[in-house]
C-alpha cells in the first residue's frame, strides 16, 4: 500500500464527510453478543498500523471503515480524533472527541485527548473540565498533571502552573511534555534563559527533540551551519516526522535561511510550513458575508439604536491584521498606571457568534435576530462583557482588548460601547502580509494565510471593512501605523495614550520592560526595545510575491518594487 504524504492527504475530505454521518438506528458489524466483528477489529488494528508510520491519510480511511459498518463506534472516532489532530484539524478534532466519549464516557485517554484538542482550539476551561476528569477517573494517569499546567497558565494561573510543572519535574526531570510546558510557560513570563535551558535539555530526548528545536529557533536563530541547524535539517529528512514537528522544524528553518541570506530557500521552507499545516478556507463565503454586513450595518443602523448598550468608555479595542503591531500596541498601554492589558480576549467574538455573525449562517436570520435585539439585551451583552474586564482589573480605568480579529465586529462594538476607543493598527500591506506567511499562526483559524493570492484578498477585505466601518459607526477610530510608531516611538506612544483619555506617563516609552505574561507569537520581539528590522522586510521575498502583489492591487503603492 502506497504511503500518502500528509500533505497531500485525503484527510480534509474523509473528515467532511464523516461530519455529515448520522447516528445510525441499528449497529452493524457486531456479533450475536454485542462484540465487535473481525473485520472491525482488523480494521482498527490497520488503522493504529498506519497511523504510527506516519500514514494518516490511509490511517483515516481504515478507520472511516469502520464507521460505514458502525457509524458511533467510539474507537474509530476516537482514533480518528488523534489522527485529525496530527493533521492539524484541531475543530474536527473536537466534534469526533466529544463523540467518543459519548459511547465511552469513563474512558481517561478520550477525556485528555479532548483536552488538548480544546486548548489547540483556544477553550483552556472546557479542557480544564476534561483533564479534571481524567483524574478523577484514573488518578496520577501519564501525562494529565502537564496538560493541566497548561490549562492553568493559559487560564492565566502562571504560578499554580509553574507548581504543577515542577511536581511533576521533580519526579521525573526528563519528562518531555512537562519540560516543553515549562519552558513555554518561562517565555510567557519573560523568563527567557530559564526557557532557553529547559529547551536546550529537551532537545536531548528524542520525543521532545523537535519542538524544543523550533522553540529554540525562534528565540534565537541559529546560524547556517550550526549545530543546531544541522539537527534540525537532519529532522526535517526523517521520513515519518509528523505533520506539527514538520511545520514547526519548517518555520525554523526558514528563518535560519533567511538570517543567512538565502531568501529563494527560506521562502520555499515557509511554503512547506503553510502546506503542511494547511486547511481549508473559504474565501467566496468570507465575501459574501461582508458583504451583507456592510449592506446591513449602515450609519442609519445605529442612529436608530441609541440607546442600545452601555456608556462605559472602559473598554479600549485594539484591532487590526495579525502582525501588524497590535501586540505593541497593547504593550505600551499595560504600562500606564491607569491601565490594565486584557489579551486576546474572546468574549466579544463568542457574543457575535451568538447573534449568528460570523457562523456560516444565515445573513437574513441574523438581520432579523438584530432587529429583534432589544436595549435591555445590548446592555446585557455588555455587563457580561464589562464584567470580563473586571476580572482583568476591578481599579484600571482602561482595559485593553487585543483580539485583532475583533475588525470584524466593529458593528457590535458600536451597539454595546458607543464610547469605548478603538485603536486601528495598520502596517504596509506587503510587510504585513509576507509577516503572516512566515509565522507560524494557527492554521485553524488563519486559514486565509496559507497561500499568498488567498492571503491577499484577505488583506483587501479587511482593508475595504475598515473603510466602511470608518463610514457608518461614530465609534473614535485611532489609526496606529506600524512604520510611524517605529520611526517616533514617543510621538506616537503620547498620542496613544492621549486618545484613550489618560495623562502621559513615561513608562509607557519602555514596553520592552513590563513584566506582564504575552501569550502572542510576538512574546519575543515586544521585549525587546521598538527597531525598525522588520520594515522593508517583504523586498527579501519580492520575486516570489507576484499573486500576493495581484491580490492586492491597488493597495500595493507605486513605491513598493525592488529597490
Amino acid at each position: 500500500m502506497a504511503e500518502v504524504p500528509y500533505s497531500r492527504s485525503p484527510f480534509a475530505k474523509l473528515l467532511a464527510t464523516q461530519r455529515l454521518k448520522g447516528p445510525a438506528s441499528k449497529p452493524k458489524g457486531r456479533t450475536a453478543g454485542g462484540e465487535p466483528s473481525a473485520e472491525v477489529a482488523q480494521l482498527l488494528q490497520q488503522g493504529i498500523a498506519l497511523q504510527l508510520k506516519g500514514n494518516l491519510g490511509l490511517a483515516a480511511e481504515a478507520y472511516q471503515r469502520v464507521l460505514a459498518i458502525h457509524p458511533n463506534h467510539p474507537d474509530a472516532l476516537h482514533f480518528l480524533g488523534t489522527v485529525a489532530v496530527s493533521a492539524r484539524q484541531t475543530h474536527s478534532a473536537v466534534g469526533l472527541f466529544k463523540r467518543a466519549l459519548a459511547g465511552k464516557p469513563a474512558d481517561p485517554a478520550i477525556h485528555l485527548n479532548l483536552a488538548q484538542a480544546l486548548l489547540e482550539d483556544d477553550d483552556p476551561a472546557t479542557a480544564e473540565f476534561h483533564v479534571r476528569r481524567a483524574l478523577k477517573l484514573r488518578p496520577g494517569y501519564p501525562g494529565a498533571q502537564s496538560l493541566l499546567a497548561e490549562c492553568r497558565a493559559m487560564a492565566g494561573a502562571s504560578e499554580e502552573a509553574r507548581a504543577l510543572y515542577s511536581e511533576v519535574l521533580a519526579s521525573a526531570p526528563d519528562d518531555p511534555r512537562a519540560l516543553i510546558g515549562y519552558a513555554n510557560l518561562c517565555m510567557v513570563l519573560g523568563e527567557v534563559e530559564t526557557a532557553k535551558t529547559a529547551y536546550r535539555r529537551a532537545t536531548t530526548l528524542p520525543k521532545a527533540e523537535a519542538p524544543a528545536l523550533a522553540r529554540l529557533a525562534a528565540i534565537e536563530t541559529p546560524a547556517k551551519g550550526s549545530p543546531e541547524a544541522l539537527q534540525i535539517a537532519a529532522l526535517l529528512a526523517r521520513p515519518h516526522v509528523g505533520p506539527t514537528d514538520y511545520r514547526n522544524l519548517s518555520y525554523a528553518a526558514g528563518r535560519i535561511a533567511e538570517a543567512a541570506g538565502d531568501y529563494d530557500e527560506a521562502f520555499e521552507r515557509f511554503s512547506d510550513a503553510k502546506r503542511t499545516g494547511a486547511g481549508s478556507f473559504d474565501m467566496a463565503a468570507l465575501s459574501a458575508e461582508l458583504a451583507a454586513a456592510k449592506g446591513l450595518f449602515t450609519r442609519s443602523f445605529f442612529e436608530e439604536r441609541p440607546k442600545h448598550g452601555s456608556p462605559s468608555s472602559r473598554p479600549v479595542f485594539v484591532v487590526g491584521m495579525p502582525r501588524s503591531g497590535t501586540t505593541l500596541a497593547e504593550q505600551i498601554i499595560s504600562r500606564h498606571p491607569e491601565a490594565a492589558a486584557g489579551g486576546e480576549l474572546k468574549a466579544l467574538p463568542l457574543m457575535a457568534t451568538s447573534l449568528g455573525f460570523g457562523s456560516g449562517g444565515d445573513p437574513k436570520q441574523f438581520a432579523k435576530r438584530l432587529a429583534r435585539l432589544t436595549p435591555s439585551e445590548a446592555r446585557a451583552f455588555a455587563d457580561r462583557y464589562l464584567g470580563e474586564l473586571d476580572r482583568i482589573s476591578a481599579s484600571a480605568k482602561r482595559v485593553t482588548d487585543k483580539m485583532p480579529g475583533n475588525f470584524m465586529h466593529l458593528w457590535l462594538i458600536a451597539l454595546l460601547f458607543p464610547n469605548a476607543r478603538v485603536i486601528h493598527c495598520r502596517r504596509d500591506p506587503l510587510d504585513n502580509c509576507v509577516s503572516c506567511f512566515t509565522n507560524p499562526l494557527k492554521d485553524h483559524i488563519h486559514g486565509y494565510a496559507a497561500d499568498p493570492a488567498t492571503l491577499g484578498a484577505y488583506y483587501r477585505e479587511y482593508s475595504a471593512l475598515m473603510d466602511h466601518w470608518r463610514e457608518v459607526v461614530s465609534l473614535p477610530i485611532h489609526e496606529l501605523p506600524y512604520e510611524r510608531m517605529i520611526e517616533s516611538p514617543e510621538e506616537q506612544s503620547r498620542a496613544l495614550v492621549d486618545f484613550i483619555g489618560l495623562p502621559w506617563d513615561p513608562a509607557c516609552l519602555t514596553p520592552q520592560d513590563s513584566a506582564r505574561p504575552i501569550y502572542t507569537l510576538s512574546m519575543t520581539q515586544v521585549r525587546e526595545p521598538i527597531h525598525s528590522r522588520s520594515v522593508g522586510r517583504w523586498r527579501n521575498y519580492d520575486r516570489h510575491l507576484g499573486p500576493l502583489k495581484a491580490a492586492l492591487g491597488d493597495l500595493v503603492g507605486p513605491g513598493d518594487t525592488t529597490a
